[in-house]
């Protein structure tokens, strides 16, 4: 999976490691570890080479628009419907 070209992002941010944010909107984040968000997630491409944690330590969790994909393991309080909505995961045994 790769960022739309038809959207335009204000921030990438690529880590070798863990990427922690309060909150994301409008921005692309790659990390070869874990994402871990705090409040939501909005119109954003998001890939995780392990896991993407949103709101899990007591923040608001939501993740809307955008794309998001984690290796192992994606978690949140609450999934907001958009048109096209697009969360992947992939089963690493397969």
């Amino acid at each position: 999976m790769k960022p739309p070209e038809d959207e335009i992002h204000e921030y990438t941010i690529t880590a070798g490691g863990d990427i922690e944010a309060k909150f994301v909107n409008l921005a692309t984040l790659q990390a070869e570890n874990n994402i871990v968000v705090e409040e939501y997630i909005s119109h954003s491409y998001i890939k995780s080479g392990n896991q993407l944690l949103v709101g899990q330590e007591g923040g608001k969790g939501i993740v809307f628009g955008g794309q998001c994909e984690a290796l192992h393991r994606v978690a949140m309080n609450q999934f907001a419907e958009t048109k096209e909505p697009r969360l992947q995961g992939r089963n690493p045994a397969s």
